[in-house]
């Protein structure tokens, strides 16, 4: 079963790769390792120790700062699919 698990979820993981943008992707590949230590915590009990919770804030904050540089804001205040449809 484990070995199903990991086959299906690699798989999906290459499906959606090519339908993604580079940035959407890897911050989303970014999150597993955190959403499986979260739901470890919750569904199987598991006690975090404070290492484990200090690097899942770190990581977050890190995913934080990363998405505020995937879409900066331009200087009109619009984002640049408005402004191309503008344009054509």
């Amino acid at each position: 079963m484990a070995i199903l698990c990991q086959v299906g979820g690699q798989f999906f993981i290459t499906y959606s790769m090519p339908r993604l943008t580079a940035s959407f992707g890897s911050i989303g590949l970014l999150m597993q390792p955190i959403v499986a230590t979260i739901f470890g915590a919750l569904i199987f009990a598991e006690y975090l120790n404070l290492m484990q919770l200090g690097f899942v804030i770190l990581a977050l904050v890190g995913i934080y700062f990363a998405r505020l540089e995937i879409n900066p804001p331009n200087k009109e205040g619009h984002d640049e699919l408005s402004n191309q449809s503008t344009r054509a």
